[in-house]
């Protein structure tokens, strides 16, 4: 007999447990658990243990497991709104692996092993995401292409398969070719690893360049500009975005190229404070009048106001220095 098991842990539960009363917390774990068990159950599974913060259960398939663990993650927002009564949204670590047992019984050696390889391939995962085992990847039907993205884990000796991220701009990610460096660009973003992110971009990019899907270009240079964005790399990132609005305008995504246009104007506005610092004054006022002209664009009275008063004081001190 085959079975799949599912690992679910919150994590830094003691952090988000710290400050509140005991009455919060009872109601706000319970609340969970419950949130846990009826998408488990809807889904064919069964609860094999609650403990805590854990949830142990498993299902008659791959698919099943995979089903439940996507609905699980998907629904934390809402349910962190609604639910949680705590002052730190609860974030989900998840694991599964498949394998064959002789009985379903929770004292059974071979249940243990499957369980306990379940827990600890939920133990490497990021929040929010779900890994799988490559027996998990092997069994599953509908939901394969659901996991282009690995990574190795030398701990582990073994290799966990990672959902691909939804991201929050661009079309649903397809193809696990096309797919594969975006999705890595994007879970590296989750992690803060800018300059790695980057690089993967870049080769998401080319990929998307072969497909000439205006789409998928978007999405990747709205990536790649993130990326450099938070290394402050402001004159290789202003390019790229006025590529990113040219990508939109076609596209015709009113809220899409506005994102965009924002993006643009604090580009130039950053850019302007690293010239200021070199002392570069003339050309930090330029590319403020460029800030200026975008947020005229956007129709944003904060980003004009902003600006305006920077412009003001810089105009204000080179009309000093050169009395």
């Amino acid at each position: 007999m085959e079975k799949a098991f599912l690992s679910i842990d919150v994590a830094g539960s003691t952090i988000i447990k710290h400050g509140t009363t005991a009455e919060r917390i009872s109601i706000t774990f319970s609340n969970y658990h419950n949130y846990v068990s009826q998408i488990i159950n809807k889904n064919e599974g069964t609860v094999v243990v609650i403990s805590g913060d854990g949830v142990m259960a498993h299902f008659p398939t791959a698919d099943n497991t995979v089903a439940a663990a996507f609905k699980i993650q998907s629904g934390m927002g809402k349910f962190n709104r609604a639910q949680n009564k705590l002052e730190f949204p609860l974030r989900l670590r998840v694991g599964i692996s498949f394998g064959a047992i002789q009985k379903l019984k929770i004292t059974g050696k071979d249940t243990h092993m499957l369980l306990d390889a379940a827990g600890t391939i939920q133990k490497f995962g990021v929040p929010g995401n779900v890994n799988i085992s490559y027996d998990t990847l092997y069994n599953l039907k509908k939901y394969k292409n659901a996991f282009a993205y690995f990574k190795t884990s030398e701990v582990l000796k073994t290799t966990l398969y990672v959902n691909k991220p939804r991201p929050h701009w661009g079309p649903e990610l397809v193809g696990k070719a096309d797919a594969v460096h975006y999705t890595k660009g994007y879970d590296l973003l989750n992690q803060m690893e800018y300059a790695e992110a980057e690089k993967e971009f870049k080769l998401a990019l080319k990929e998307a360049g072969k497909t000439k899907d205006l789409k998928w270009i978007s999405s990747c240079l709205h990536g790649l500009c993130y990326a450099l964005g938070r290394q402050r790399k402001n004159k290789e990132k202003i390019p790229l975005t006025l590529r990113h609005i040219e990508a939109e305008r076609k596209i015709g995504d009113r809220k899409t190229l506005v994102i965009s246009l924002r993006n643009l104007f604090y580009a130039y506005k950053w850019l302007s404070r690293d010239l200021e610092r070199e002392q570069k004054f003339t050309e930090a006022l330029c590319y403020l009048e460029k800030s200026l002209s975008v947020a005229n664009e956007i129709d944003d009275e904060y980003l004009i106001k902003d600006v305006s008063i920077d412009m003001n004081d810089l105009k204000s001190y080179l009309t000093l220095k050169r009395i």
